[in-house]
């Protein structure tokens, strides 16, 4: 399929009978409201599917009268005048399509009914928390104060290979991370359901339409011009379009799989102090959480997903808090998230280390995913649900806050200790 080619990413009748939901849920993300253009060419793609039809009997019944009467169809003005206004309309008809489904392809998700409203950070509504908030008797360092004094990163370096959101992770540091990916991924396919996965780390443009970062976020995005090409900014992008233009068997479902990789993000804003932080960068190692599930089943399995997410935190013994975002925080696909926020004891706030999302069929229309629950029914689509980190970097951030002493050393969480060859302490 070429660009703009994929299935709409909203139902068209759903869309034309709740123009008013559609409207509000661009417009409560902060897009601009397209649905009166939208209204006008489904309208007129319509009369002109129907005035085509028309013509096209026209057409044939004439053809017929000529071949009894003896005539030759070829020399008839008639036929010639329809069969140039069938083409001249096809003209259009394809023309006004093909600017249908690039509209279409900018409609936002629609929020889950139980999402509460509000556009901004603080409307979100804390579900629970957990852990301890860890007090000390001196001022905490910010991460990467200490990580720089304990050399387990270096920033100029990053910045000297590739430019500013680069970092170079150093000898305990690295171990560090791989500890933690190792870590979590062992614990997702040894203790739960989910398949891991070695994806491609760069994917072309109708995968990432599928899972809906274009067209709306292809400024986001690290390309490779020449191959058409993009690098992922998330391994939801190859897990999600494992199964594009595929019909699964329902007995099949759920389907859990996990990845962890390099992701690649440009640039969104200035970088100023945000620079030295492990939070901001454009290359990033990340634990991916998809799941194909049910339409029945997927509030059911977002919960699920966010539990997951929950027991490492619980094991890292970082302290956390979950919050149902509000409308004005959800991601362009999602019809509903959680986010999971660590605390950070330098800044004495939390941080988002993962969004849990349920995507219901918004990815799988995009990308023509559905199943078949008997051999003869009518296929529908899939359900996707996802949590879109943790991101490694940011854990990283937080053990090192949350875990220092005044010596500046810092405690490795136990469960990662294994993964380190028996390190207790970074210093």
């Amino acid at each position: 399929m070429n660009r703009g080619d994929k299935p709409d990413l909203l139902d068209r009748k759903f869309i034309r009978e709740n123009p008013e939901l559609v409207e509000r849920a661009a417009r409560q993300r902060g897009q601009p409201s397209e649905i009166e253009r939208f209204l006008w060419l489904d309208r007129r793609e319509r009369e002109l599917s129907s005035s085509l039809g028309q013509l096209r009997h026209q057409q044939r019944v004439l053809s017929q009268q000529i071949s009894i009467s003896g005539g030759e169809r070829g020399s008839s003005p008639s036929l010639k005048q329809i069969a140039r206004q069938i083409k001249d309309r096809n003209r259009e008809l394809k023309e006004l399509q093909t600017q249908l489904k690039r509209l279409l392809l900018r409609f936002p998700n629609i929020p889950d009914p139980s999402v509460p409203q509000g556009m901004d950070k603080e409307d979100n509504v804390q579900v629970r928390e957990w852990g301890r908030i860890p007090r000390f008797d001196f001022t905490p360092l910010p991460h990467w104060e200490l990580a720089e004094r304990l050399g387990i990163w270096e920033v100029k370096g990053g910045v000297k290979i590739a430019g500013r959101g680069f970092a170079v992770f150093k000898g305990v540091g690295s171990q560090l991370e791989r500890a933690l990916a190792d870590f979590m991924v062992d614990l997702y396919t040894r203790q739960h359901d989910y398949m891991e996965l070695s994806p491609p780390l760069l994917a072309d443009y109708d995968s990432l339409i599928c899972t809906g970062h274009f067209p709306r976020w292809e400024q986001g995005v690290y390309s490779c011009k020449d191959d058409g090409l993009f690098l992922i900014p998330s391994a939801e992008v190859p897990l999600t379009n494992l199964y594009r233009d595929q019909i699964l068997d329902a007995q099949l479902l759920p389907l859990s799989y996990v990845a962890c990789t390099p992701c690649f993000r440009r640039p969104e804003a200035s970088w100023g102090r945000e620079n030295r932080q492990a939070v901001r960068l454009h290359q990033f190692r990340k634990i991916e959480l998809v799941k194909f599930v049910s339409p029945e089943s997927s509030s059911a399995q977002l919960d699920q997903i966010v539990s997951d997410v929950e027991e490492a935190l619980q094991l890292l013994e970082l302290p956390y808090r979950v919050v149902l975002d509000c409308v004005g925080q959800l991601s362009f696909a999602s019809a509903k998230s959680y986010g999971v926020e660590v605390w950070m004891a330098a800044s004495g706030s939390y941080l988002r280390v993962c969004s849990c999302r349920n995507y219901a069929d918004f990815q799988t229309r995009r990308g023509n995913i559905r199943f078949r629950s008997q051999r003869e029914a009518c296929p529908g689509f899939i359900h996707t649900v996802g949590a879109s980190g943790p991101a490694v970097p940011r854990l990283m951030a937080a053990i090192i806050e949350n875990c220092q002493s005044a010596s500046g050393k810092v405690l490795v969480p136990k469960v990662l200790q294994r993964y380190m060859d028996g390190t207790v302490r970074m210093g």
